[in-house]
């Protein structure tokens, strides 16, 4: 049977409650707010990380789809044990062939706001650094690590891919649980990570005194002053390639992540309200086709998993009489992401 898994990363974002009260605001998407009311759809699995987690729970949600048998929850500490790597992933979507043991990671070229206070990365596309400064950093820093045995491929959305022997196993914090925040808590364990912390501060003096910062500084733009490092772990096979795996098609929905990290309540609410439609469509195509699907809802420390269900003639007459019908069901879900 054909199946898909959609993932929406920031369904629910910090300070989501108080922007609907404060504007006395109604969360509109009658589109999944229908299929959840008619208990069409319903949550079949719960995934919970910690505070200080170094997995998103959309990244660590991708994972457990993709490789199954390595599924990684959130009573594992990510500080020390390492997930399925995201960047493997991400290799294995642009055609690279996935070996066990491989070690593989993102890399963005990022900017660091030092203060007396804090230390907080900036939103690395936000720097817009151009995909000839891109590749002109990326070549620098490939001259400088090339005897650690790196390799760094360019994606076409401006990250590099980075593949390493030592990469491998190394538990680092997602980029999105970083970005606009005071880095120092999530730096990684040193002793883990000292080969990468070495070529980091080689990194940061060849990138002070790069012609591309000195562009960047005559044009009145940030510098970039650091690489941040990401989606290492373990390497699975790939996972198209698993045995006795069955053919999923893995589609992450990235429309609220933008607004999200901006902390723009309003340009959030209005693709959500976008993204609701599209939603509905494919899980309307699927019922349809009488196709297995999941929608994986995700949240700053959680994600649920929704699937169809067909629930008895008995229990949709209970369901009806109770305070849980009265209410909107997909608020009460996004409330507890």
């Amino acid at each position: 049977m054909l199946s898909s898994s959609h993932i929406v990363p920031f369904a629910a974002i910090n300070g989501m409650q108080d922007f609907l009260q404060a504007t006395k605001t109604t969360l509109a998407l009658p589109a999944l707010q229908s299929w959840l009311t008619s208990q069409t759809l319903a949550p079949s699995h719960w995934l919970r990380l910690p505070e200080d987690s170094f997995s998103a729970p959309h990244e660590l949600a991708l994972l457990n789809t993709a490789w199954p048998s390595t599924a990684f929850n959130g009573s594992q500490d990510s500080h020390t044990q390492a997930p399925p790597s995201l960047a493997a992933w991400v290799a294995a979507q642009h055609g690279h062939t996935l070996q066990a043991g491989q070690g593989w990671a993102l890399m963005a070229p990022a900017h660091l706001h030092i203060t007396t206070d804090a230390i907080t990365l900036l939103n690395p596309a936000a720097l817009a650094v151009s995909s000839t400064h891109n590749q002109q950093l990326r070549d620098a820093v490939l001259s400088l690590w090339a005897e650690d045995g790196l390799e760094i491929h360019l994606l076409p959305n401006g990250i590099w891919l980075a593949k390493a022997d030592w990469l491998h196993g190394l538990a680092l914090p997602s980029l999105d649980k970083a970005i606009n925040r005071d880095v120092r808590a999530w730096m990684p364990n040193f002793r883990q990570t000292q080969t990468l912390q070495r070529l980091q501060t080689e990194a940061q003096m060849l990138l002070y005194n790069h012609a591309v910062n000195d562009e960047r500084e005559a044009q009145r733009q940030p510098a970039v002053n650091a690489l941040w490092v990401w989606g290492t772990g373990t390497t699975p096979a790939s996972p198209a390639t698993q045995a006795g795996a069955p053919a999923n098609t893995i589609v992450v929905h990235d429309a609220l992540r933008i607004a999200a990290l901006q902390g723009d309540y309003y340009a959030w609410y209005s693709a959500w309200q976008v993204l609701d439609q599209e939603l509905d469509k494919i899980l309307r195509h699927a019922s349809q086709q009488g196709q297995a699907v999941q929608l994986i809802l995700c949240g700053d420390q959680q994600a649920v998993t929704l699937e169809f269900h067909k629930p008895s003639l008995w229990r949709r007459l209970a369901q009806t009489a109770t305070h849980w019908r009265r209410k909107d069901p997909l608020l009460a879900l996004l409330q507890q992401l």
